[in-house]
């Protein structure tokens, strides 16, 4: 019997446009169209597997918009000649046209190498270093920060790409421009190409509500609390299901004009669902909709994983089915494991071998599963390509091509596997659907820090203003804009990026535009920022840490160059936390990153994490050993990736090796601590976050790291 696998790759950008002049704020849409869009779509046409495609519908505005003439801040400073490049302008590029995997986006052209290794990335400001990028520098740099983001797919098509590729240095100004015009032509075919792909039968369209807001948030807010009881709500929330509906309905009509037909399926927004989201989004006419494992764990009350974490094929290979009002809907979920690894785990290793073991994964699922199983893939379908040797190139074609060999695999689309009569049966019925997302099962991050409600209320504020002045839909649609489920993502301690100011700045923006659009005056306090600014508190590193993991400190110099988080440092934490640790030391040597956390009396240490950032965000835990007070750290899929010991302080070491950098390149992380108080009656396991906001970075020292130091 063959088992019916079925990948969702979910395309996605948030509205990056500055409501205040006709331009992109940042670059992701035209830079992905270029890198992933277009180009998965050519390894489908080629190996001809077929795959679901989710198209976010103000992506596809965005594309659009591009086509017809919009530009983002970095392309205009990219057309700048290289000789009239102000400082201002050249600050801009030395901090932001580096922004992408050094490992597989620079390090592979010998130019774009040279000039990451003179910009010296983490280790001096921009300012500290400009006066060493010439016009020829600075123009090399103008073309590579583009050119990389160009897949290498591309060059059969557009012959230039690979010559630029080819001749790596010495760009002229023709050469620039001709590099920058070829950014429309690559997205003005990008929705053509996927429709002829569906009327082909080798694409499936799906689609998210327009402005890809969380839809339980939306509809109720108290939906929050079924997965997390305590979660404190925004005060001025409002239950706004007909915002819901509107983004539902309005991304149904869109993608019909884009693509001549209306999708069936829906990802919703951050795979976040309820039962009262679902029931709308059937009864506006979608079909199916697809989500993760952690929602049918909690929909059915029984875990869908067995006790060594494999999954149970005969409740999640299947699809169920909600029905409410007269309406059904389909639904698939995700299978976790599969989706984080291709995600997350097999861009650390060959192309090959990733690809292997997925291939051997679900061969060894299909002789486990029933006759008609369909096994769920789905994530992004652009960040995880940044971290794959060759944008993912060898790794999907091997992938596609693997299934099709197969003979106990079937690569279907989700709807080609309903309509081939796989309906749900009778026994997948649910009564009620958990209310949750694909992180964690839950809306912590989107409603779970003080940012975050900030953020809700000042957007309800807005909304209820434009409302009351009479709802224009110049106005409203700034407020659905602002709805959208990313502002809220990087808002808050738990995710963070280089362009986390931007983020808060943009979603400021739509907000100031939705008071001026209604005739409103706008609030002051939309000039000031809604994140956190530097981080207080705060040393950092000023050279190598001479660190032994042994728990103790065993010479006067062992930590005397490390940096130092004091609890609370960078925002507000439990009142508790001051009073539990002392301080968080970190540094390094060569080849290890080291962090120390210093207890106070009478508290234990009950877990830790370090969780990674940058260059891709990866949770590391802590886990007790044979012996007393020595410790691994692992993975996310178990890996053993450093070593911890305790006695009086708690030290550990993570080679740098493990997390995937080398000389040069920067680690951001942050450490969230699980402690408990002994000498208190409740004896209860707080967390204590440090830095409470924001991140720390270090730079992995290159080989001169130090020599700047000493003179003869």
């Amino acid at each position: 019997m063959a088992l019916n696998v079925a990948f969702l790759w979910h395309f996605h950008q948030p509205m990056y446009s500055d409501p205040q002049n006709d331009s992109f704020l940042l670059p992701w849409v035209r830079l992905h169209s270029t890198k992933d869009y277009y180009p998965m779509g050519l390894i489908v046409r080629e190996t001809g597997c077929p795959v679901t495609v989710n198209f976010v519908p103000s992506l596809v505005l965005q594309i659009e918009e591009y086509v017809a003439g919009k530009t983002d801040v970095h392309e205009d400073i990219s057309r700048i000649p290289a000789a009239d490049v102000s400082s201002d302008d050249l600050d801009f590029m030395l901090d932001h046209f580096f922004s992408c995997n050094p490992a597989v986006m620079i390090y592979p052209h010998s130019r774009y190498r040279e000039l990451y290794m003179q910009r010296r990335p983490g280790k001096v400001s921009a300012r500290d270093v400009a006066s060493r990028f010439k016009p020829q520098d600075i123009r090399d740099l103008q073309v590579w920060w583009n050119l990389a983001w160009m897949h290498r797919r591309l060059g059969g098509e557009f012959p230039l790409i690979a010559e630029l590729v080819a001749k790596d240095h010495g760009f002229t100004e023709d050469d620039k421009n001709a590099l920058l015009d070829l950014f429309r032509p690559i997205m003005a075919g990008i929705i053509p190409f996927y429709r002829q792909l569906w009327d082909d039968g080798l694409v499936e369209i799906t689609t998210t509500p327009f402005y890809h807001p969380i839809l339980p948030l939306l509809c109720d807010a108290e939906s929050a609390r079924e997965a997390m009881p305590t979660v404190q709500l925004p005060e001025k929330w409002e239950r706004v299901p007909e915002d819901a509906e509107l983004q539902l309905v309005r991304a149904r009509d869109f993608m019909r004009e884009r693509f001549g037909r209306v999708p069936d399926g829906l990802w919703p927004s951050e795979g976040s669902v309820s039962s009262e989201t679902l029931s709308i989004a059937s009864s506006v006419g979608f079909k199916y909709a697809a989500t993760d494992e952690a929602i049918l764990a909690g929909s059915i009350h029984r875990k869908v994983r067995d006790e060594y974490g494999r999954p149970k094929v005969d409740l999640l290979y299947r699809p169920y089915l909600y029905s409410r009002d007269g309406h059904d809907i389909a639904l698939f979920f995700r299978d976790r494991e599969l989706s984080d690894l291709i995600g997350f785990s097999y861009q650390m290793a060959e192309e090959q071998n990733g690809a292997d073991d997925l291939l051997t994964r679900l061969a060894n699922l299909a002789g486990r599963s029933n006759d008609g199983a369909i096994v769920s893939i789905m994530l992004d379908g652009e960040n995880a390509w940044e971290h794959y040797r060759n944008q993912g190139e060898g790794f999907l074609g091997r992938v596609y091509s693997g299934l099709l060999s197969a003979g106990n695999l079937a690569p279907v689309t989700f709807g080609r596997y309903l309509a081939e009569g796989h309906m749900p049966a009778a026994d997948t019925v649910l009564p009620r659907v958990a209310a949750g997302s694909w992180v964690d099962g839950n809306f912590a991050i989107w409603i779970g820090a003080e940012q975050d409600r900030r953020a809700w209320n000042i957007l309800f504020d807005a909304r209820r203003a434009v409302v009351e002045a009479g709802g224009a839909p110049e106005a409203m649609e700034e407020i659905y804009i602002a709805e959208g489920s990313d502002w809220f993502w990087w808002f808050g301690p738990d995710r963070t990026s280089y362009d986390d100011a931007t983020f808060d700045a943009i979603f400021r923006k739509h907000i100031m535009a939705a008071y001026q659009k209604a005739g409103k005056p706008v609030p002051a306090f939309l000039d000031a920022p809604i994140g956190a600014g530097a981080i207080k508190g705060h040393e950092p590193p000023h050279g190598i840490v001479q660190a032994v993991v042994d728990g103790m400190v065993t010479d006067y110099f062992e930590w005397l160059a490390a940096g130092r988080v004091l609890p609370g440092a960078g925002g507000v934490i439990a009142s508790s936390g001051g009073a539990l640790l002392k301080a968080l030391y970190y540094g390094f040597d060569r080849s290890v990153l080291f962090l120390r956390v210093d207890p106070a009396d009478d508290v234990e240490i009950a877990g830790l994490t370090i969780a990674i950032v940058i260059p891709r965000e990866r949770n590391l835990e802590l886990e007790g050993a044979e012996e007393p007070g020595r410790f691994r750290i692992r993975d996310e899929v178990g890996r053993k990736v450093g070593t911890g010991r305790m006695k009086r302080i708690l030290e550990l070491g993570v080679p740098f090796g493990a997390l995937g950098v080398s000389q040069g390149e920067e680690v951001g992380f942050l450490v969230k601590v699980k402690v408990v108080n002994t000498a208190s009656e409740a004896a209860a396991v707080e967390e204590v976050r440090l830095p409470a906001e924001g991140i720390l970075k270090v730079s992995v020292p290159e080989a001169t790291y130090g020599l700047e130091d000493w003179s003869v």
